[in-house]
């Protein structure tokens, strides 16, 4: 088509619908548009809200993909060998349209072009725009400018700083020890499991280091720290080979600094063995990664479990946080927790909303198997509908329901499910969760359970390598036994609600629940560790702490001992809050001997040592006294004293041990205590 003139037409947007164009053509002659109908017929080549323009990049062709362009033209627009002399679009025989704008750049393949709202621009440097549509930088840095966006390194500065919250101050002799537990245990008892470990620090010296997490004495095991030029490193030990990965950078002093570790796991089961040069440990501080740096030692042959405490916080500085995951965080991960953010419920429990699997048996088997037995689904028993139902055959075997794909070897999972037997079964009479075939873990086992109703099983586990690794399975029982003969081949095995989860977080210390009165450092995941302080200190504001739990009250005399003392306790209950406790408990006495003894009569094992003398009451009747007493707790101690009436309204005396009946006598003497007092 030849060029369309369009006379009259004025040098600023000053047009409105009503307005006329006179069109000027050399063959068609000359006719009238209104300004609204060339909009209109127009409409569908041009989009109008330049927001929704995406950054395009040239082709070979140093044309634009028709595609990348918010028009219909379809030889794409030219960029390449223009001069900014002709109007916005030129015409040339190919076809071609060329974009001429006011300070239009050189351009060259592989640019890419943004539509700034009323011309192209080139964005220099390679670097797209933030948002399409573009901000009008060129840059990373400016872009996080232009939309008010800090980089991960600037988020955890940012946080850290701003944050109000408590920290754990360490010297040299200071630290927290966690007890022994399996579950800190990252191997397999072949291979090396992976795991994460998590930490905001804020370091004063480096001279011995700064341990934030791990089990490093004369029983070595593993143990995330800084060394003493203030780089992450990650040491492992097979109890007498060490092997170490080093990060590049130092942390900076005095500063709060997110840092994390990141073990893949490692061992002869792996692609690398336990070369820890090529097993991809991966660190990061401020969620930036770090080159990492091995020092192997070829002799290393896995973690073993050495069965001692782990230690948090050890050298000179404060601890904020620290946390420790039995799987591999990812780099987004990571820049999450950098920013100051938690993972939300993946935190706790891994996938999505921590389900691994749930399943579902209406209209449907859900993948799932039988050996030596028929599966059927939709089932209805014992009053609730679509069971698994697995009903025997008459094979001298084990007969089980089993599904595959569930597991990932390595990883600590936990299962939930409802199970229902019959009393109508012949030989069947039991059930046992297992993973695997051979080399199997039991998860729970039911030699006898209660028949013709739901139960249910619950476990923890790692799934670990040998047959089927991935695979859960359901037993059928008889008499403890897995193999046996259902002779009418009729015994029926029913499951439900069948749960996995996979568990991400081990433990999540935070300064936050570190309780001054008792120098205890309280996990927050489902783990519920406990640490226990030595020359800890907390800084800034401590969190009131809400605990309830047993105690055991024990009668004893203020000199001397009871010859024979029998007690029946109940009820010994107590409840925390800040510094505050209540304790309770119905004590029974039944045979007494106090020869021996002397004094008042104490109760003793409080679970909390008193500060200062706070009151309580108590009440009971028996042979000692007819009226309510009081009772109270010494200072500085976990003793508890009664106090008598000897007539209502009358002075109150300690309950004395010649106030007990004397010689081994059958006394049922009924005493309910409740008392509240301030912990020291």
């Amino acid at each position: 088509m030849a060029n369309i003139r369009v006379k009259d037409l004025p040098n600023t947007d000053t047009l409105v619908d009503g307005d006329e164009l006179i069109v000027d053509s050399s063959s068609a002659g000359t006719r009238r548009i209104s300004f609204g109908e060339l909009k209109s017929e127009t409409a569908s080549d041009f989009v109008a809200a330049p927001s929704t323009y995406k950054v395009a990049t040239l082709a070979a062709d140093n044309k634009l993909d028709p595609s990348q362009i918010p028009d219909t033209l379809t030889n794409g627009l030219n960029f390449v060998g223009v001069a900014n002399s002709a109007p916005d679009l030129v015409s040339t025989t190919q076809g071609d349209f060329y974009v001429i704008g006011t300070a239009f750049g050189v351009y060259s393949v592989g640019d890419q072009a943004v539509y700034d709202g009323s011309a192209y621009v080139r964005v220099t440097d390679g670097t797209k725009q933030i948002g399409e549509g573009g901000t009008g930088a060129t840059t990373a840095a400016g872009a996080r400018t232009n939309l008010s966006v800090n980089s991960t390194d600037e988020d955890a500065q940012a946080n850290a700083l701003k944050t109000t919250a408590p920290a754990l101050y360490f010297n040299t002799s200071s630290t927290v020890a966690v007890a022994d537990d399996t579950k800190f245990t990252f191997s397999n008892g072949t291979d090396d499991l992976p795991f994460s470990i998590e930490a905001w620090v804020n370091v004063r010296l480096y001279t011995s280091g700064f341990y934030f997490f791990g089990a490093w004495t004369s029983n070595r095991e593993f143990l995330a720290f800084l060394d003493s030029n203030g780089k992450l490193t990650l040491g492992l030990s097979d109890g007498t080979n060490d092997t170490y990965a080093l990060g590049s950078t130092s942390v900076p002093v005095n500063q709060w600094t997110h840092v994390c570790i990141v073990y893949p796991g490692a061992g002869p089961n792996s692609a690398n063995g336990f070369n820890i040069n090529q097993n991809g440990t991966t660190m990061y501080i401020n969620g930036v990664p770090e080159t990492v740096t091995p020092t192997n030692n070829n002799s290393y042959g896995g973690l073993v479990d050495r069965i001692q405490s782990q230690k948090i916080g050890y050298g000179s500085g404060h601890l904020r946080a620290v946390r420790v995951y039995n799987r591999e965080l990812t780099a987004s991960e990571v820049a999450e927790l950098a920013r100051g953010n938690d993972l939300g419920f993946a935190d706790e429990f891994g996938g999505a909303l921590g389900g691994v699997y749930a399943s579902t048996f209406a209209g449907t088997a859900n993948g799932w198997g039988a050996v030596n037995g028929t599966v059927n689904h939709s089932t209805s028993i014992g009053g609730e509908s679509n069971a698994l139902s697995l009903t025997l055959n008459t094979s001298s075997s084990q007969h089980y329901l089993y599904k595959g794909s569930l597991f990932t070897t390595g990883k600590r999972y936990r299962l939930e499910a409802d199970f229902y037997i019959p009393s109508t079964n012949s030989n069947m009479d039991g059930i046992q969760a297992q993973v695997g075939t051979s080399s199997a873990t039991v998860i729970q086992g039911f030699v006898a359970p209660t028949l013709d109703t739901w139960n249910k099983i619950t476990g923890e586990f790692i799934a670990t390598a040998g047959s089927n690794p991935d695979r859960l399975s359901f037993y059928g029982l008889a008499s403890a036994s897995t193999t046996f003969a259902d002779a009418g081949g009729d015994d029926v095995l029913y499951v439900k609600n069948v749960k996995i989860t996979a568990i991400g977080t081990l433990a999540d210390f935070r300064s936050e629940r570190y309780d001054t009165s008792t120098n205890k450092l309280y996990d927050l995941s489902d783990n519920a560790f406990v640490g226990t302080g030595t020359s800890v200190t907390l800084t800034g504001r401590e969190v009131p702490v809400y605990e309830t739990g047993t105690w055991t009250p024990v009668y004893s005399p203020s000199s001397g001992s009871f010859t024979a003392l029998t007690m029946d306790v109940t009820d010994a209950t107590y409840t925390r809050v800040g510094n505050l406790v209540t304790v309770s408990a119905n004590i029974k006495t039944d045979n007494v001997d106090v020869t021996g003894a002397s004094g008042s009569l104490q109760i003793t094992g409080l679970p909390f040592i008193a500060n200062g003398i706070a009151a309580g009451s108590t009440g009971f009747v028996n042979s000692w006294t007819t009226h309510p007493v009081a009772c109270w707790v010494s200072d500085n101690s976990a003793i508890m004293f009664l106090g008598k009436q000897t007539s209502l309204g009358g002075s109150t005396t300690a309950v004395q041990i010649s106030d007990m009946q004397d010689g081994t006598v059958a006394n049922a003497n009924n005493v309910y205590i409740t008392a509240t007092y301030q912990i020291k």
